[in-house]
């Protein structure tokens, strides 16, 4: 060993560029695997969790508040069951303080089901009150401190409450969303229809022995179609909104498709894997750059080789050397990429929005030490087999060097070519969909706007105005909307007409002073706007046939009689140019989907409201927040934060997860074009070393220094393109299969591709230049006498 690190001190050149792309490939394996073990680990920890199921209809989970009561004893096959609906209740006083909570409506039953600890209460008689509380581990040190919590009351509104119970916290691996405070489910009948609002309310149950739970499903589905005839549909054909029944196992519903609302985390299995991909593309990458100058380094060793088999070591003795030597450098490599494998978590957290343990356990020690021990192998065999192939003579005669710079470098450049192009092209496709996305055409102004959600007041009309005149008594506060619903944040209506075809609305509502701040573009107008009449954009006047002679959408609207009529559902004072509903990556849900604005009046319903600031904008959004956070003290007892953000920045937020999957492949490309470059450098540098005598010659024999550059560089140059060929499909493939989540998607950008092809003939240009022309402009009497 002693030999094989003196080698690397006077190869230091050599050394770092090894060490450099594999400690930080290891590095970012490690946080990659550390992050995909904890994804796939959420929901298998719950006792059973093989054996619960979720009930959803087609396309979410969650059904409505009763739906167990109304329809579970009529199955047999069910064995029992729980709920948990999405809390209400966000703000608990304790004593003179007050904590913005989190929190759930749960059954009785729920931990019974679920075997999460739980202190101070009988499980069998957990949340028989309800003025009863469970209060999480977490919160009862934060509003307790070192005391019992249990006993203790707390203020949720005008009631107060009772701590019976304290549970452990929902951690990084569990299903549920982290949630402060537990209330009784039935306290949910306050807030949810027992037979309505879909999805707020999760229902867990278990099956008898030998119970099939697609069966189960499909006979749950024939009960709904039977007790919601009039919406409820069997698939989702024909633009149905609600459809279908299904049963998903506990530990599928992590990532699974289905949409969850509230109390359910949800993860993608398929940024996982990809991720997963990329990170052992670079690992291998890394390995071949390890490999491949450890073969062109074996002439240095030559000697060494030789000298070692001449006095007698084996085969078996020199495998082993190299394999040695080989983990020896890994071992060091890995030690380093752990380094940085910690120095670059919180950016790794902040672009995945999630935490990454790093804390060794027994499966990621295995892993680890398997993983070290096959790029050991895999980094050895072929070095040691290159030179077990050589037979002593031939290091002598020097037809050693002669074979060796010309066989393995051309496959590992190649490969490292293709991983850099193809990151290059996937780099460039993100940064133009995120940028199509962020300049696509909205239809309404968001410039100087702040986005108030003012829910923590109520929805009463008074209250909101109270808020309002508060916010025009800023100086930089020009105006001031109220709104219900937005195009952002817009809700659906169905709509059913004569014939009975089906079709949607995308539903806005908001104050004459909103609309005007939004700016809609006004094409035509066919009455003054008053309160509930609405405004249509162009493609919905289409649809519905909207003119001075025809000014409303008409529906089928059951009658307090029973009877079903056709009944004007909107009715229309005006049409304004296209406008978009929903902002970054959403797809309208529905093909038959039309946008309506309708105007509320001063006393209509609105939870949210639009600001027009001039000005400095940090100061204006500082004086907003301040005057929002006063009001909710006068107003509900204690000073509580809204959520203030300017339009132009909810708009970038919406894509927040996209341009973090973009920065990871980004930071991938980047990590990929250095490690290939460097490779390619010191392969330079050696193959122009074994190359110094023939271009000396050359020169004396009339060859200028351009042609000298040409003769060591076209090698590199004719492997650079023969990756591009072979990236090229692959390149196709992976910016396809990009695009094709994105509703608003760009053309498929084929410029990209040869961009991609000439930067990667850039890097290889530029990264073995600088030694091609030192050694092309050397003296030939200085080249030979080096020989």
């Amino acid at each position: 060993m002693k030999s094989y690190f003196r080698f690397l001190s006077r190869n230091k050149l050599y050394a770092i560029i090894e060490a450099f792309g594999l400690a930080f490939s290891l590095g970012f394996v490690i946080l990659l695997v550390a992050y995909a073990k904890a994804e796939f680990s959420t929901g298998r920890s719950i006792k059973d969790a093989d054996k619960i199921y979720l009930l959803g209809t087609g396309d979410m989970f969650g059904m409505t508040l009763d739906t167990p009561v109304e329809f579970f004893h009529q199955l047999p096959e069910i064995e029992s069951w729980t709920r948990i609906s999405n809390g209400m209740l966000s703000d608990v006083v304790v004593g003179d303080d007050y904590y913005s909570i989190s929190s759930v409506f749960v059954d009785s039953t729920f931990f019974q089901l679920f075997d999460y600890r739980l202190t101070g209460s009988n499980r069998q008689q957990v949340l028989k009150s309800e003025d009863e509380v469970l209060v999480s581990e977490s919160f009862a040190r934060k509003a307790f401190g070192q005391e019992n919590a249990l006993g203790k009351k707390i203020k949720v509104g005008d009631e107060y409450y009772t701590i019976s119970g304290v549970v452990e916290d929902f951690g990084r691996n569990d299903l549920f969303s982290e949630t402060d405070v537990f209330f009784s489910i039935k306290k949910a009948y306050n807030y949810y229809q027992r037979m309505d609002n879909f999805g707020n309310t999760q229902t867990f149950l278990t099956l008898k022995p030998n119970a099939a739970p697609e069966k189960v499903a499909d006979k749950l589905l024939e009960k709904y179609l039977e007790y919601w005839p009039e919406f409820y549909a069997k698939d989702g054909g024909e633009g149905a909104m609600i459809w279908g029944s299904t049963l998903t196992r506990f530990d599928d519903v992590y990532f699974s498709s289905l949409e969850r609302y509230g109390t359910l985390k949800g993860g993608n299995k398929t940024l996982v894997q990809i991720l997963l991909i990329v990170a052992l593309v670079l690992l291998v990458s890394a390995c071949f750059n390890y490999v491949n100058l450890s073969i062109a380094l074996t002439g240095k060793r030559a000697k060494e080789m030789t000298m070692r088999r001449v006095l007698g070591e084996r085969t078996n003795g020199v495998l082993w050397r190299y394999f040695l030597e080989a983990l020896s450098f890994a071992a060091i490599c890995f030690l380093t990429g752990s380094v940085i494998a910690y120095m670059f978590r919180p950016m790794f957290e902040r672009w995945l929005s999630t935490s990454i343990p790093l804390l060794p356990d027994l499966q990621l020690v295995t892993i680890a030490v398997i993983a070290l021990l096959v790029i050991s192998l895999v980094s050895s065999i072929l070095p040691a087999m290159f030179v077990l192939h050589f037979k002593p003579v031939d290091v002598v005669k020097g037809s050693f060097q002669l074979k060796n710079k010309m066989v393995f470098s051309k496959v590992f450049i190649v490969a490292q070519n293709v991983i850099s192009m193809c990151l290059i092209a996937v780099a460039i496709t993100m940064t133009l969909q995120i940028h199509h996305l962020l300049t696509l055409p909205l239809g309404y102004q968001t410039e100087n706007l702040i986005f108030i959600e003012a829910w923590d007041i109520g929805y009463n009309s008074d209250r909101q105005e109270i808020l309002r005149q508060r916010l025009l008594s800023l100086p930089q506060v020009e105006a001031v909307g109220k709104a219900g619903s937005l195009p952002f944040r817009s809700s659906s209506n169905g709509l059913v007409d004569a014939q009975g075809s089906k079709s949607w609305i995308y539903y806005s509502s908001m104050d004459t002073t909103a609309f005007r701040l939004l700016g809609f573009q006004i094409t035509e107008r066919f009455c003054d706007a008053t309160d509930s009449l609405c405004y249509i954009d162009q493609d919905t006047q289409k649809r519905y046939n909207i003119s001075a002679s025809h000014l409303s959408i008409d529906g089928n609207q059951a009658e307090s009689t029973g009877e079903v009529v056709m009944r004007p559902r909107y009715k229309v004072c005006g049409v304004v140019e296209n406008y978009r509903n929903g902002i970054g990556n959403y797809a309208p849900k529905f093909e038959d989907g039309h946008n309506v604005i309708q105007l509320v009046g001063e006393n209509g319903w609105s939870w949210c409201q639009i600001v027009k600031i001039s000005g400095n904008k940090s100061e204006a959004l500082a004086a907003v927040k301040k005057a929002c956070c006063a009001v909710t003290k006068e107003l509900i007892g204690y000073p509580k934060d809204m959520t203030c953000t300017f339009l132009d920045d909810v708009i970038k937020d919406a894509l927040v997860k996209e341009r973090n999957t973009m920065h990871l492949v980004l930071c991938f490309m980047i990590l990929s074009i250095m490690i290939s470059a460097l490779g390619l450098f010191a392969i330079s540098v050696n193959y122009s070393e074994q190359h110094s005598k023939e271009i000396a010659i050359c020169k004396i024999m009339g060859a200028t220094v351009k042609e000298s550059i040409w003769r060591l560089s076209w090698r590199f140059i004719l492997l650079s393109l023969i990756a591009v060929v072979i990236a090229i499909p692959i390149c196709v493939k992976a910016m396809g299969y990009y695009l094709q989540d994105f509703y608003y998607r760009i053309d498929f950008p084929w410029w990209v591709i040869l961009l991609s092809a000439c930067i990667t003939i850039l890097i290889v240009i530029l990264s073995i230049l600088g030694q091609t022309m030192r050694i092309a402009n050397k003296n030939p009497i200085d080249g030979i006498r080096t020989e």
